[in-house]
C-alpha cells in the first residue's frame, strides 16, 4: 500500500512539473527543473503542514508559490498570506481560494518576476 501511494505521490509531483513548465515556460526555464522541483517539495511540505490536503488545493500552492516565491516574498500581502495559511479551523480549499483571489486582485494576474540587478 505504501508503494501505491508513493508512486501516485510521484505522478502527482511529475504532473504539477509538466503544469508549470506548460504554464510559465519563460520562468520556468529561468529556474531550471532542478529548482522547480525544490519548490514543488517545499508546496508539499508547506501545504502538510498548513492542512492542504486535496490535490488541486496542492497544485494551487505550488503554482502560487511559483509565482509570488516560496514564502510569498514576491507579493505585497506576503504577512497576509501567512496569517491565512497559519489558520488552523480554516479548511485547505478555504485557505487556497482566499490567496488566489487576493493575490490575482492584488497583481492583476500578472506574473510576478524578481529584479536582478548587476553588480557594478
Amino acid at each position: 500500500m505504501a508503494e501505491l501511494r508513493r508512486a501516485k505521490e510521484e505522478a502527482f509531483k511529475a504532473h504539477l512539473l509538466e503544469q508549470l513548465a506548460a504554464e510559465y515556460p519563460e520562468p520556468y526555464a529561468a529556474k531550471g527543473e532542478p529548482a522547480v522541483k525544490e519548490l514543488i517539495l517545499d508546496a508539499l511540505a508547506t501545504g502538510e503542514k498548513h492542512g492542504i490536503e486535496n490535490q488541486g488545493d496542492l497544485a494551487t500552492l505550488a503554482e502560487l508559490m511559483f509565482r509570488f516565491g516560496r514564502r510569498f516574498e514576491l507579493s505585497p500581502d506576503r504577512a497576509w498570506a501567512h496569517k491565512v495559511l497559519a489558520k488552523p479551523d480554516l479548511p485547505g480549499a478555504a485557505k487556497m481560494a482566499f490567496l488566489w483571489k487576493r493575490m490575482e486582485e492584488t497583481t492583476d494576474g500578472r506574473l510576478i518576476v524578481p529584479v536582478k540587478r548587476k553588480e557594478t
